[in-house]
């Protein structure tokens, strides 16, 4: 965060979070100055549907996917209301990949 800063970035807007909670713990961070670093808006892994961009899962091997996976209206509020639990400033969400 301090590199970004001193290479004149003066806000950050994660798109997707890689871990689901580092955005907001780094953003947090920065806020009281524990760290120094930009303005930051802080984000969750990217919200997808089976099947869609970002859901990395395998029917063969058991491996999470990096998204978070929401396949209906009632999924999504229910991640969406842990996002806001948690303090994320926005949501990245995908469509599902195109059928061919």
């Amino acid at each position: 965060m301090k590199f970004l800063l001193d290479h004149g970035f003066t806000s950050i807007f994660e798109a997707a979070s890689a871990k689901p909670m580092i955005g907001v713990s780094v953003r947090d961070a920065i806020n009281p100055g524990l760290i120094p670093g930009s303005r930051m808006r802080a984000a969750r892994p990217e919200v997808t549907a089976t099947a869609g961009l970002g859901d990395e899962r395998r029917r063969h091997i058991h491996e999470e996917s990096f998204g978070l996976v929401a396949d209906s209206p009632i999924e999504m509020r229910k991640v969406a209301r842990g996002c806001v639990r948690d303090g994320v400033d926005n949501m990245k969400i995908t469509s599902p990949a195109p059928s061919s």
